[in-house]
This record gives C-alpha cells, structure tokens and sequence, in this order.
C-alpha cells in the first residue's frame, strides 16, 4: 500500500550545485493539511523545515539557494506519524576557478597587464570579469578603450593599470552548472619607474662583473709572469756573472760584456791556446835534451880519437834545416860533428 502524501522536489534535476534553488512539497491523493517537509542533514540531527534552512508555506519548504551542507535525507510527515517516502539530496560545489597574471615579472607605471581566468572541469565556458577599486564595491568590466576581453584573459592598457586595483572573473554557460566559483583577487602591484631604467641597472652589474673577473684574470697572468720572469732574469745574471769572471781569468779585459754562447765561443780558442804552449814547451825541453845529447856526443868523439873536429854546420835557409823530431821549419840549426881525413902511415 503506497503512502498517501509524496515529497515532490521541483525542479527535478539529477544533480544540485551550490546556489541553485530547490522546492520541496508534500502532495498526496487526499488532502496534505498537516504534513510537514522534515530532513536529517550534516548536522546529524532531524529537523522541520524553517528559517535555518528554508521558509515554509504549507506544505511546501523552499529553499533560495543551496548549500554543501543541505546535502542529506528528506520526506514529509504528518502529525499523526505518518511518512513519505524519503528522497536523498546532494548538493555540489561549483567548479573552482583560478585567476593568474600572465606574466610574472614586475610591472611598472605604463606597463599592460594581462590576466587569464581558468574553471576546472567542463567545458564551453565564457568568463565575466570584475574589478574592485580601493573604497569601493565590484563591478563588472566589459571590451572596451581600456579593457580586451579575449574569451579566457583580459588585458588592461597602461593608462588603466593602477597601483592597489583588485580583480575577480567566474566563468558562465548554458548547461548547467551554469557557473562557477567567484576565482581568487588578484592585486595589482605597480612599481615606481620603468622597465628600461631596470635593464640598464642589470646591465650595469653585469658589465661590473665582467670587468671584475678580466681585472682578476690579468692580476693573476701578471704575477705568474712576474715569477718567471725573475727566475729567468736570475740565471741570465748568473750566466753574465760567470762569463766576465772567466774573461777577466784570461786576461781578456778589453772585451765587454757578452751572452752566453759568445763566452762558450770565446773559451775553445783559449783551451786551444793553452794545448800549443805545452806542446811548445815539450818540444824546447826535447830540443834542449838533443842539443846536450850532441855536446856529450862530440866530446866523447874528441876524447877517443884527437884527430877528429868539430866541424859547425854553416846555417843557411830553415826551411832545409832538419830538426830532430824530424819536421822542416822555423827551429834553431843543430851542431854536427864530421870527422877529417889523416894520413896513413
């Protein structure tokens, strides 16, 4: 046996969103008099339809504007004790919507703005734009001299960007949800100057740092130099030291000061020089021992037999001299003893 009062909700929708309208009566096949609309909520208790939640007329409770919190279990009773059957009610929240400024660096006094307005969830949705000015309430921004609106994002002109100015967008359709959340406030913060006169100051830091790092890069390649240089200044003084040190040994006075392979050049002809004074000296000392060699040889001659003599051989040209190493030249003639002729007896 079906009940005879029903809760009818109007209008019947298979899905409620925060901010729809809803009606909920009890009708039956008899009269309704005394039936009530009740629901159990997220309050977790039972309660009748009134102010907290709803107004009543009747038999019917309506409420304006939906809430999450309206979400929960609803039916008609009478004051007998009698129920309907009870009707289960969600209600949703509005799609979120989500407003950035485009572009994240600074902006400075005579700078566009660009904002982008974004609902998460569903599709073909327009986009309205608000702006709050400081003192004063929201109102609605639409295309214009100042304002272009470019379905998701909306640019403000230089002449219109202010210091403090607040903006809001929420996108609508025609399905439903019809709309969404009001998105986030986005204030402007506009800064003193310009764009250029910020460059400028970064490029001027820049080159300062560069100039800095060819500064420090030259300071190290001239100590590094620097220390070469004086090691190599070190042993060519060493050098020059140790070269006049040896002229001045060899008695090579007048010569002034010469580089390193000069005194190398200079040495080998002193070193030869030095080999032909001692073969000089050998030769004169053999020469001296041939000569007493011949002495001792004619008075030996003499005291063996009177009639010999010593006959001197008269010097004539050097060059047929024969010396007694046996070398033609410019040495001193030898003494030679020839023996004469006596007559037999």
């Amino acid at each position: 046996m079906s009940p005879p009062v029903s809760l009818i909700i109007s209008p019947s929708r298979t899905q409620h969103f925060s901010g729809d309208s809803l009606s909920l009566s009890c009708e039956g096949q008899s009269d309704s008099t005394g039936w009530r609309v009740r629901g159990y909520t997220h309050s977790g208790s039972v309660s009748d339809c009134s102010s907290d939640w709803g107004s009543v007329t009747g038999s019917k409770c309506t409420i304006g504007y939906l809430y999450t919190y309206h979400t929960g279990v609803y039916w008609c009773q009478s004051e007998s004790g009698g129920s309907s059957n009870p009707v289960n009610i969600t209600v949703h929240n509005l799609p979120t919507t989500t407003l950035t400024v485009a572009s994240q660096s600074p902006v400075f006094t005579g700078e566009s703005v660009t904002l982008k307005c974004e609902v998460q969830g569903y599709d073909r949705w327009t986009y309205q734009w608000y702006k709050k000015k400081a003192q004063s309430q929201w109102t609605t921004v639409s295309q214009s001299v100042f304002y272009t609106v470019n379905r998701d994002t909306l640019t403000i002109s230089g002449d219109a960007v202010v210091n403090g100015d607040q903006y809001q967008c929420r996108g609508e359709r025609h399905d439903r949800p019809t709309t969404s959340q009001y998105s986030n406030t986005v204030t402007l913060t506009v800064h003193a100057g310009d764009s250029s006169s910020l460059g400028l100051v970064g490029l001027a830091v820049g080159l300062s740092l560069v100039v800095f790092f060819i500064l420090l890069t030259l300071l190290w390649c001239y100590e590094n130099n620097k220390e070469s240089l004086c090691r190599c200044t070190g042993s060519q003084s060493d050098i020059n030291q140790t070269s006049d040190q040896t002229q001045r040994e060899s008695g090579d006075t007048g010569a002034g000061p010469s580089e390193v392979t000069y005194a190398e050049i200079k040495l080998k002809p002193k070193q030869k020089a030095k080999k032909k004074e001692e073969g000089y000296a050998e030769y004169e000392e053999r020469r001296e021992r041939s000569d007493i060699t011949l002495e001792l040889d004619r008075w030996s001659d003499q005291d063996e037999d009177p009639s010999m003599e010593v006959e001197e051989v008269p010097q004539g040209d050097p060059s047929s001299q024969t010396d007694i190493t046996g070398s033609k030249g410019d040495e001193p003639p030898a003494t030679k003893a020839s023996p004469k002729a006596l007559p037999r007896a």
